[in-house]
């Protein structure tokens, strides 16, 4: 192989085009990054042609061309976004033409730009060739993570046309001023617009007055660009929140990538007056719905002032008035305050805002019990309460209850509703006058669930108006489970005897509100003598019978049930056997064996008792307890081999429904 040939194959291979890896996206929004200086770019930013390319060929090191060694890195212009997904973006030509696409092999790629979309994320805008001939501003279209399309600029030129120091950015236009924000805005929001041409405006420069110069955040500005093959034209509209009156100035910069910035030598300059501010604004009421406001004119102001009232409660803005006088009659009703905000305009900005509160002077309020009654039976007040400020205490005043059919209570009872009085009872607190009018419940119905409502009627002499408050009367249906028993309540059945009872199952379900009292109770005689049996809490809970020669008994502690939950009993008796278990919420707990001289348990002419026994129960056993049962019964449940029966109530004292609210 001859040395010759050896030079031309090593100057082959380094000629191959090298693509060169991608530069790294950004973790939130959209970008414009430059390859081959490894540099964010703002919008709008000039660049020259040779700072970008199709593949690696330079190194950072500010000089537009071939200037070092490759380094590894793509060099073109990337638009880059935080979404990941594959195949987004689309460049623009000034013209606002497609850029076309190509690929990252070198292979027939349009000239003397292509764009390449293949990596995630971004869009490569790539040269292999002059751009004298399409240079300007070019723009990339691209979603951000959130997928809404943004839109990137930047100025591309050949490198002479970049170089030009003299080609500077100018302001064609005077600002034009627009108000942006409503005229209550506090502070208000405006712009002031104008165009920019022969390059573009990368940063806007502002002041007021002569004030110290800021640079204006992307936020407030509004860039728009109007297609020029070969030149720059944007709209420019800075945003202001303030109300500062003044001579305000804007100029604007171009950022040329790697060289000199230019600048704007004329300014966009506009005077931006405040409208003067009214004053003493007050108030006053001619009668219960009537008011009217009074204010001092505006000073210092060029033109006639508009003056904007904005009236608001607590549901909102309620009235916005405009007028050109000085006094506002308006009609505000007494029961409820009133926020007031004035501000004029007839200067460029609005005045400073002045403010006023207009105070409730009527209330109307009706108090009822924190939580309802759980049962029907309970008792309650509603309270109806009218205050009247010192503006309106000479007032007169009806006042009156209405049911939920909206019929007025006439009468100081109806249908276990009382009021106190017909009239409202009056008082003095502090140069004001509260009237008071309740309704009593004695006996809540389901039928007087609803709506109450308590309404007054206020006359001052020169109007009148009907003010109302209400209170919902809601008792949650409950399940009636069984009956209350207090500790003097009892229910006594007739019984009859048939024969002997040699097995017996009792169940009973009940609800305890008292370690103490008596469940049940049956004898074999009216007077409590003879065989007997009986379940009763005795700070235990037990069961005994009386088998002729033996009392037997069983009995279990306290702990193995709460007050105020529903218990399952269950005793069962058997003869044959000898034995009685006693099952707590169906767990056995107690049993025992005897033994008896009877064959059973004889029951004949005596009652059945349920809470406690009658003054008729004149010698019951010693071991009963003398407490009555308080709590609740659900049911009972005895068998008794068909011999003993129930044959009906014979008296029941004080006895209520009792419902479920556990």
């Amino acid at each position: 192989m001859s040395w010759f040939f050896l030079l031309s194959l090593v100057l082959h291979v380094s000629g191959q085009p090298f693509f060169g890896s991608l530069p790294p996206r950004p973790t939130t929004g959209v970008r414009l990054f430059l390859g081959e200086e490894n540099v964010t770019i703002a919008n709008f930013s000039m660049i020259a042609a040779g700072l970008f390319h199709d593949r690696d060929i330079d190194q950072a090191d500010n000089s537009v061309g071939t200037g070092s060694d490759p380094d590894g890195q793509n060099d073109g212009l990337w638009c880059q976004s935080s979404l990941n997904q594959n195949m987004i973006g689309t460049w623009y030509n000034p013209d606002r033409t497609t850029v076309p696409p190509g690929s990252a092999d070198g292979n027939d790629d349009p000239r003397p730009l292509f764009a390449n979309n293949t990596a995630t994320g971004q869009i490569g805008l790539l040269r292999n060739g002059g751009i004298g001939g399409i240079q300007g501003l070019y723009s990339c279209v691209i979603p951000s993570e959130e997928g809404i399309d943004q839109t990137l600029y930047v100025a591309a030129y050949g490198n002479g046309d970049f170089f030009k120091d003299d080609e500077l950015p100018i302001i064609s236009s005077g600002p034009s001023f627009q108000l942006l924000s409503s005229v209550d805005a506090d502070p208000p929001v405006f712009s002031l617009s104008f165009n920019v041409t022969n390059r573009s405006p990368t940063i806007v420069t502002c002041s007021v007055d002569n004030g110290n110069q800021f640079n204006v955040s992307d936020n407030d500005l509004i860039r728009t660009v109007t297609p020029v093959n070969n030149d720059v034209q944007v709209q420019v509209s800075v945003i202001f929140r303030m109300r500062v009156s003044g001579l305000y100035k804007c100029s604007v910069t171009t950022d040329r990538i790697t060289t000199t910035p230019l600048v704007s030598t004329n300014m966009a300059m506009r005077d931006v007056t405040v409208t003067g501010s009214p004053s003493n604004l007050v108030y006053s009421r001619n009668s219960l719905p009537s008011v009217t406001l009074g204010w001092s004119p505006s000073s210092v102001i060029s033109a006639t002032p508009q003056y904007h009232v904005f009236i608001n409660n607590s549901n909102g803005i309620i009235i916005n008035a405009n007028t050109t006088n000085t006094e506002l009659s308006l009609s505000l009703r007494p029961d409820d305050e009133y926020n007031i905000r004035l501000v004029a305009t007839g200067e460029d900005l609005p005045s400073e805002i002045i403010t006023a509160t207009i105070p409730q002077v009527v209330s109307i309020d009706v108090q009822g019990p924190v939580m309802m009654p759980l049962d029907h039976s309970s008792s309650f007040s509603l309270t109806c309460t009218l205050t009247l400020a010192p503006e309106v205490n000479d007032t007169t005043v009806q006042m009156f209850w209405a049911s939920p059919d909206l019929i007025p209570f006439k009468s100081t009872t109806d249908r276990d509703i009382a009021l106190d009085t017909l009239e409202p009872t009056m008082i003095s607190v502090n140069d004001s006058v509260v009237y008071t009018l309740t309704l009593n419940f004695f006996s809540l119905q389901p039928s007087q669930v609803g709506e109450y409502v308590c309404r007054a009627s206020l006359n001052d002499g020169i109007d009148t108006i009907s003010i109302a408050s209400s209170y919902s009367v809601t008792v949650e249906e409950l399940e009636k489970q069984g009956l209350r028993f207090d500790g003097s309540s009892y229910l006594q059945y007739r019984t009859q005897f048939k024969r002997t009872i040699r097995k017996m199952v009792i169940d009973v379900t009940f609800k305890p509100s008292s370690y103490f009292g008596l469940i049940m109770f049956a004898s074999h005689w009216q007077n409590g003598t003879g065989s007997y049996f009986y379940i009763q809490l005795n700070n235990t809970l037990e069961f005994a019978m009386d088998v002729g020669n033996n009392v037997v008994s069983l009995s279990t502690q306290m702990h193995s049930m709460e007050l105020e939950k529903w218990q399952n009993l269950r005793i069962i008796y058997h003869s044959i056997n000898n034995i009685v278990t006693m099952e707590l919420n169906k767990r056995l707990v107690s049993f025992t064996t005897f033994t008896s001289t009877l064959s059973g348990l004889r029951l004949s002419s005596g009652s059945l008792y349920i809470g406690r026994t009658s003054p008729n129960v004149s010698s019951p056993p010693t071991s009963l307890v003398k407490s009555g049962f308080k709590g609740c019964i659900d049911q009972i449940k005895m068998s008794m081999n068909g011999y003993y029966t129930v044959e009906g109530i014979t008296e029941a004292v004080n006895i209520v429904n009792c419902y479920n609210d556990n």
